[in-house]
């Protein structure tokens, strides 16, 4: 039995994929809504008879997913390529364009000039924390450099760079890994403790501290190699292609990190996931942010996707 997304997955879906892949179409199994979703005209006409409660509904959705700014660019692109109003503009808020449409209630009218507020604002705040995190990151890797310490950086501003606008791709924490000298980890995490900055030990994988308001995550490991085979074979693995392969690196205004893109544990439902999406969403298209390797070389850019799975009897199948 076909999985049934709800409408606002479904245009969200469409938003996201409009945003890394214009031309790209996305429906489900059943052919009405596949041919409602497939062209960005029927987007415009779903979204301009959208009500303030269905934007909500959109927005929530968009922000329980992270990809708040992402719909917003795809928004702002359908609305100069399109017409369609970003949330609402304000002759949309008086009356809804179109034959047999009714005027929307003052009340209505507030809501969506509100929302359209709150969703500028969230966009402009992952911006600032983009930047603040950026400049966190080009300042450690400075203080470590001058220990003799090199930042590689995991997940989050790696990845943005992959993004159409990377500055639109939200982030929690910086996710970084010391290299170059001897327990490179605990040297890392002495350096910040002599600069008054406490550092807390979490489990065996990673210390934890805060520099000028960011969280930070100092990894001793890349996979937390105490729970399954699996995981210390694949670490094994990951160290070996690191010191043979040189890593991508991200400019961040004449200081260089180390990237290679990977991470993601054995369990967590991402094969699932993918798979159900992949089967339910025809011209669905993955776009992996999850356990992925980046190697630059000759000035281009390669990611390979790794995919582990535990023989009988132990070892690792790639």
């Amino acid at each position: 039995m076909a999985m049934r997304l709800s409408p606002d997955y479904q245009l969200l879906i469409r938003l996201v994929n409009h945003e890394f892949w214009p031309g790209a179409s996305i429906g489900t199994n059943d052919p009405h809504d596949h041919a409602v979703m497939l062209h960005d005209n029927n987007i415009v006409r779903l979204l301009s008879d959208y009500s303030a409660e269905q934007w909500q509904r959109l927005f929530k959705a968009a922000a329980r997913q992270g990809v708040l700014a992402i719909a917003w660019d795809a928004l702002e692109k359908l609305q100069a390529g399109q017409g369609v109003p970003v949330v609402a503009s304000d002759k949309a808020c008086e009356e809804i364009a179109g034959e047999g449409k009714t005027r929307q209630s003052a009340a209505e009218q507030q809501k969506m000039r509100e929302l359209k507020i709150r969703w500028g604002l969230s966009v402009r705040y992952i911006q600032e924390v983009n930047h603040l995190q950026r400049e966190a990151l080009k300042e450690l890797a400075g203080i470590f450099a001058e220990s003799g310490i090199r930042v590689m950086m995991l997940k989050g501003l790696g990845l943005a760079e992959m993004y159409p606008r990377p500055e639109h791709r939200e982030c929690g924490d910086l996710d970084i890994y010391l290299s170059g000298c001897p327990d490179s980890f605990e040297k890392g995490n002495e350096v910040m403790r002599k600069r008054g900055i406490p550092v807390e030990n979490d489990g065996s994988k990673h210390s934890k501290f805060y520099y000028k308001g960011i969280p930070v995550e100092n990894h001793k490991n890349f996979l937390n190699v105490t729970t399954t085979q699996v995981d210390k074979d694949l670490e094994r693995e990951l160290m070996q292609i690191l010191q043979e392969q040189q890593c991508g690196s991200l400019d961040l205004g004449g200081v260089y990190v180390d990237v290679p893109l990977f991470l993601g544990e054995s369990g967590t439902g991402k094969s699932t996931h993918t798979r159900l999406w992949l089967e339910n969403i025809p011209g669905s298209r993955l776009l992996n942010d999850d356990s992925p390797v980046l190697r630059r070389h000759k000035g281009k850019n390669t990611l390979y996707i790794w995919f582990a799975l535990e023989r009988k009897g132990g070892g690792l199948s790639q």
